[in-house]
C-alpha cells in the first residue's frame, strides 16, 4: 500500500467540488440582493450597493480559498502543524446547505481523521497492514535454511524497521536489543528510500537534503549516530549508488 497524500486524488477532488458549490451558493444570493434591490428602490444608489455586494464577494472567495488551501497543505504526508490542526477543526465546524435542505460538513469526520494525521499519509489501520510486511518476511526467511554467518538474516531483516528510542516496529526493540547489522540497515534502507527515483507514489529528494534527514533521526535517537557518521564521511551512499546497489 503506498500514497502519496493523505486522501485519495478522489476525496480531494470532492472537497474541492464542495468549496466550489458553496462559492456558486454566495454568488447566487449576492445576485439576489441586486435583483432585490433593484424591484425596491430602482436604480437610485444601485451602484454603490452593487460595489459593496461585489466586495462581499471577494471577501467570501478569499476566506474558502484561504480554507481550500489549508486542506490541500494538510493533506501533504509531511508532519502537520499544530496551527493547521486547528484551523481544519474550524473548517470541520463549516455546514452548508443542499438543494433538497440538507446540512453537511465542509470536510466529513472521515476525511478530517485522515487531514489530521500528524506524520505521513497512512491513518493506524493503514500503517499497521505496511508494518506487517516485516512479520512476513521474517517468515518467509527463517524457513530458509541459512548457514554459517548467514544464520542471523531473518534476525537482521526483522528488526531493520526498529529505533534506537523503542517506537520502531513490529517489536518496538530499543538499541541494545538491535543487532548492528539491522541498525546499518535502517540507515541504508531510509536513504534509498528518500533518494529512490523509481517510486511512482512520491519524489526522490537530494542527497544532501537525504543526509540531513538522516542526521534528524539520529537526534531524535532513532538510528545510530556513529554508524550514521561512518556513512556520511565514508561517503558510503557514493559506493552503494555507484555500485548500482541505489540505483
Amino acid at each position: 500500500m503506498v500514497k502519496s497524500k493523505k486522501l485519495e486524488d478522489y476525496e480531494l477532488e470532492l472537497i474541492r467540488w464542495r468549496f466550489e458549490y458553496i462559492k456558486k451558493d454566495i454568488e447566487s444570493r449576492i445576485l439576489q440582493k441586486k435583483t432585490d434591490y433593484l424591484k425596491k428602490h430602482g436604480a437610485v444608489g444601485f451602484a454603490d450597493y452593487e460595489t459593496s455586494l461585489e466586495f462581499e464577494l471577494r471577501v467570501e472567495y478569499q476566506k474558502l480559498d484561504q480554507m481550500f488551501q489549508i486542506v490541500v497543505d494538510s493533506n501533504e504526508p509531511s508532519i502537520l502543524e499544530e496551527s493547521n490542526f486547528q484551523k481544519l477543526e474550524e473548517i470541520a465546524k463549516v455546514n452548508y446547505s443542499t438543494t433538497g435542505g440538507e446540512k453537511l460538513s465542509l470536510i466529513s469526520p472521515y476525511e478530517f481523521g485522515f487531514l489530521t494525521i500528524k506524520k505521513g499519509s497512512l491513518d493506524f489501520a493503514e500503517r499497521k497492514e505496511i508494518e506487517s510486511h516485516v512479520e512476513h518476511t521474517f517468515q518467509f526467511l527463517s524457513k530458509i535454511p541459512w548457514t554459517g554467518d548467514l544464520k542471523m538474516v531473518p534476525s537482521i531483516a526483522h528488526a531493520h524497521h526498529e529505533k534506537l528510542d523503542g517506537t520502531g516496529y513490529p517489536r518496538g526493540l530499543t538499541a541494545d536489543s538491535i543487532p548492528i547489522q539491522s541498525k546499518i540497515m535502517a540507515i541504508s534502507d531510509i536513504f534509498d528510500a528518500l533518494t529512490d527515483k523509481d517510486r511512482p507514489y512520491k519524489r526522490a529528494v537530494p542527497i544532501e537534503r537525504a543526509l540531513d534527514i538522516l542526521q534528524m533521526e539520529a537526534r531524535e535517537n532513532h538510528v545510530d549516530q556513529d554508524l550514521l557518521k561512518i556513512f556520511i564521511e565514508g561517503k558510503v551512499y557514493d559506493k552503494l549508488y555507484y555500485s548500482g546497489y541505489l540505483r
